[in-house]
């Protein structure tokens, strides 16, 4: 199935840097909701979607920088948390690999008995808060052993000091995310999010998803 580009080729001309780049994460989105889900199946489709959280991620982050509007989209709950997830998948771990600092989990739904052609194998990746809570604990851990230095004041410091925030960020986020129900919630639904409070914040027309 051909994929229909979120931005005209006038546009790509047209359009200031930062708004194309949330096109960009807006079509890595769209992408990414392909190839996971009962209509994309459950076969040679993981790869695929963790290309796309991947493409996705570099890109929504990355509007930090070319907004200007750091602090206003760290405000976000949901954007802090994908930037720490962006952080571990850029530096630490794969998305969805298994690794201690992977936060994302797969419901896998596979068909037992006669094929039903209405409920197909297929996964789901989804957020679970107590896989989060240990992700980010072994995140921390790992930091703070990592480039461990004295700074000019004569405290000892390391990666953890200048990722400290952010984490903290999460963890306020995850604390909202084991009040819901189950303490469980699908990744597509927290970059919708994102993707939403970042147009509103940025000024950025929301594409039809």
């Amino acid at each position: 199935m051909p994929v229909t580009p979120l931005v005209s080729d006038e546009e790509v001309y047209s359009l200031p840097p930062a708004e194309l780049r949330f096109r960009q994460a807006c079509q890595f989105y769209v992408l990414f909701k392909r190839f996971h889900g009962p209509e994309a199946g459950l076969k040679d489709n993981r790869f695929l979607w963790m290309c796309q959280v991947d493409a996705f991620l570099t890109a929504i982050i990355s509007l930090k920088d070319l907004t200007g509007l750091r602090s206003q989209l760290n405000a976000i709950s949901a954007f802090r948390f994908l930037v720490v997830m962006r952080n571990i998948t850029a530096h630490q771990a794969v998305v969805s690999a298994s690794s201690p600092v992977s936060m994302v989990a797969r419901d896998i739904s596979v068909q037992a008995g006669s094929f039903n052609a209405d409920r197909p194998d297929h996964e789901m990746p989804i957020l679970d808060t107590a896989k989060i809570a240990r992700a980010l604990a072994n995140y921390e851990a790992q930091l703070r052993t990592q480039n461990v230095r004295t700074n000019s004041r004569g405290r000892t410091v390391s990666k953890w000091d200048d990722e400290e925030r952010n984490v903290q960020g999460a963890l306020a986020w995850n604390v909202w995310l084991a009040a819901q129900p189950n303490g469980r919630v699908l990744l597509s639904e927290v970059f919708l999010e994102a993707l939403n409070a970042t147009a509103r914040v940025c000024g950025f027309t929301m594409p039809a998803l």
